[in-house]
């Protein structure tokens, strides 16, 4: 698809949805919405679904940035470009909506600080979330000037029941995910429309594990002639979209304390604006790291980038734990980065186990590629923290799952004033071979619940889906 201009409409009853690539690329949007008093200069909600919060901060970028809005850009990537709209105080409230299988940051209500540092010049938080500790953002509030305060909502966005196909592969590197099938307990029944209980769900037991083997031929295959609507095994329909999903459901697919939630949220968004952000991710995700590496160069690297948590959660203890772990990544960038000009060059100022660890695995990257980019090298190394990053390649029911859930979130909402939604398929985060199916049935959700939308595609499509390249290091 040709990249589009960017077009204003200045009749307000129309709401533009802005499709990118990378997600950092929707900020100039947001830009220009308050640039044109479309949206206001502070105290934006975002509605944000996505399988990575994108919170975290460019490290070493000074806060002063945020203001010269060309080199904002050229600075931004996709797992941290909101941060920076915070500090310059455009927004004030995130709920962050995540599918089941992401881990990152657990469900709750945070409020915290986000200030420039008065020693350093940059970025930091007060939040001790270890999401933030473990890339050695925290500062604690005393050391911060300019400070704005954000309140971080986390949601765990999960269908009930949840489909008992789930191929969460995480943990395993290089394994197909039809390796990982996992059928749970019958009270997980894997149709949309189960209202029946436990006794019924045996009854069909047969019949889903029938279902799952076909499903397992090829899980990532979502031609026109495979799309199901998820009615009961018995009944199947085949359907060329979601569209009429709402006939054959039988309640609500949400659970009724997440709808009371969202009803709760509305109440709070009458009457303003807001942005609504939709990375197709969110519907199935993987880590790209696992088919760039080997899981032996995964584990040499979780080894290299491993770090002892601070003690307790006192100030003291986190910053202490902040200065070794910035010098500990700061250490091992300049390492990669010599070894990247000069492959046989001595690496200093690293402890003897961590040069024994980088020669093994320099070696075990040499002879598996005969071109190592070490600046991705140090990237992966990154996100090796208590959690990582999630993999979870969805089936074609799940993502339908996924989709109507979001059909009833944003039926509960008010309409948003911005819709921002990224793609994220050249660098493998959302798997290149099910994203014209998301983005399909995404635009058609926005069209049928947003009658005024306008879809404004400005991305250029990836032509080679063969050898996607992590942008950077989405972390966790």
């Amino acid at each position: 698809m040709i990249k589009m201009t960017k077009q204003t409409y200045k009749n307000t009853k129309y709401i533009q949805a802005f499709i990118v690539e990378d997600h950092n690329e929707v900020v100039p949007y947001i830009h220009t919405y308050i640039g044109s008093k479309q949206l206001p200069f502070e105290g934006l909600t975002l509605i944000h679904f996505d399988s990575h919060p994108d919170l975290l901060i460019p490290l070493n970028m000074p806060a002063d940035t945020v203001f010269n809005k060309h080199t904002l850009y050229e600075t931004l990537s996709i797992e941290n470009w909101i941060m920076p709209l915070v500090y310059a105080g455009h927004i004030s409230t995130i709920y962050w909506l995540k599918p089941p299988w992401c881990e990152q940051i657990g469900e709750h209500t945070l409020e915290f600080y986000v200030g420039k540092c008065v020693e350093t010049g940059r970025i930091r938080t007060t939040c001790k979330e270890n999401y933030f500790v473990s890339e050695a953002l925290y500062s604690p509030e005393e050391q911060l000037e300019n400070k704005k305060k954000v309140a971080l909502t986390v949601i765990c966005v999960r269908p009930e029941p949840w489909l008992a196909t789930d191929r969460h592969s995480a943990s395993v590197s290089h394994q197909s995910v039809d390796q990982h099938v996992h059928i749970s307990k019958c009270s997980e029944h894997s149709d949309i429309n189960c209202g029946q209980n436990n006794v019924d769900c045996e009854k069909d037991n047969i019949s889903r594990e029938s279902e799952l083997k076909d499903d397992q031929r090829n899980p990532n295959s979502l031609s026109e002639d495979d799309i199901y609507s998820l009615s009961p095994p018995e009944k199947k329909v085949k359907q060329d979209s979601i569209s009429d999903l709402n006939s054959l459901r039988k309640k609500t697919i949400l659970p009724p304390s997440v709808c009371e939630r969202f009803v709760s949220i509305s109440e709070m968004l009458q009457g303003k604006r807001y942005i609504l952000d939709i990375d197709l991710d969110f519907f199935s995700t993987k880590n790209p790291f696992q088919e760039l590496y080997t899981t032996e160069q995964l584990r040499l690297l979780s080894e290299l980038y491993r770090y002892s948590k601070p003690e307790d959660s006192s100030s003291e203890a986190i910053q202490r734990f902040v200065e070794r772990r910035e010098k500990q990544l700061e250490t091992l960038k300049n390492a990669f980065a010599t070894l990247s000009k000069d492959i046989n060059a001595e690496v200093s100022n690293l402890d003897g186990k961590s040069v024994s660890l980088v020669k093994e695995l320099i070696s075990n990257l040499v002879s598996s590629s005969s071109d190592v980019d070490f600046d991705l090298v140090h990237d992966a190394g990154c996100t090796m923290d208590d959690t990582e990053l999630p993999h979870h390649v969805s089936s074609k029911k799940q993502i339908l799952q996924l989709m109507e859930a979001t059909r009833e979130i944003l039926k509960l909402l008010p309409h948003p004033t911005l819709v921002t939604a990224a793609r994220s398929s050249s660098d493998d985060y959302c798997p290149p071979d099910q994203v014209e199916f998301i983005q399909q049935n995404v635009i058609q959700i926005l069209e049928q619940t947003y009658p005024t939308i306008v879809i404004m595609p400005s991305y250029v499509q990836n032509i080679d889906i063969n050898e996607p390249t992590p942008a950077s290091n989405k972390t966790s």
